[in-house]
């Protein structure tokens, strides 16, 4: 860069005055807007955007269940519905959204699928997974955000717990920021937040 000014100044008769349009930078302007390489979803928030890494590869099934729900608009009302709410701040556990409406409705479900916990990845910080049934132990739409190691949510034989099917890559201050809003009783919640926090948008990248 220092060298093509100075061949310019020279160029120009050295005089200064050389207009800095005509001094090609070949910078790309574009490249601040791109997001990384490892974004495969991100979610977006009032408080801002996270970004998830999907683990296709070691919960193969919880994976597809969580790509079927977002690709299809489902989480950010996309599908023709209402947005889901983050409707269960559990301090300083995780916080759980996934299955209510903005009116506290609950959303209809899917297909359940069968539970990956046992032997899959752990509950720990960032890392975000299935809520299991109570009854059967499978999966549908409603997930947690693990704000702190949860390793006793994990699934062990005879007992599944929540499968983990994604890692938190980008926006832990926004997961931090939701775990710190004021909650209140409402509707039948018991830690549900003061202020709605919304899944405005969720983009399935890659």
């Amino acid at each position: 860069m220092r060298t093509l000014v100075l061949l310019a100044l020279v160029l120009g008769g050295c005089d200064g005055n050389t207009d800095a349009t005509d001094i090609d930078t070949d910078t790309d302007t574009d490249t601040d807007t791109e997001r990384p390489e490892n974004h495969e979803v991100v979610i977006t928030t009032r408080l801002g955007e996270i970004a998830i890494d999907v683990l296709d590869d070691e919960v193969p099934r919880a994976a597809a269940n969580f790509r079927q729900y977002a690709g299809d608009g489902y989480y950010d009302g996309a599908d023709g519905g209402r947005a889901t709410l983050v409707h269960n701040i559990q301090i300083p556990l995780y916080f759980e959204a996934g299955v209510y409406e903005t009116n506290l409705a609950e959303k209809a479900v899917g297909t359940p699928v069968s539970n990956e916990s046992v032997g899959g990845p752990s509950n720990t910080r960032g890392t975000v997974a299935f809520i299991p049934s109570q009854t059967t132990g499978e999966h549908t739409a409603g997930f947690i955000f693990n704000a702190q190691d949860n390793t006793y949510l994990d699934g062990k034989e005879g007992d599944p717990g929540y499968t983990v099917f994604g890692n938190v890559v980008d926006g832990m201050d926004v997961v931090d920021a939701i775990m710190a809003e004021s909650t209140t009783s409402r509707g039948g919640f018991d830690a549900i937040p003061e202020t709605d926090i919304v899944i405005d948008k969720v983009e399935v990248l890659r």
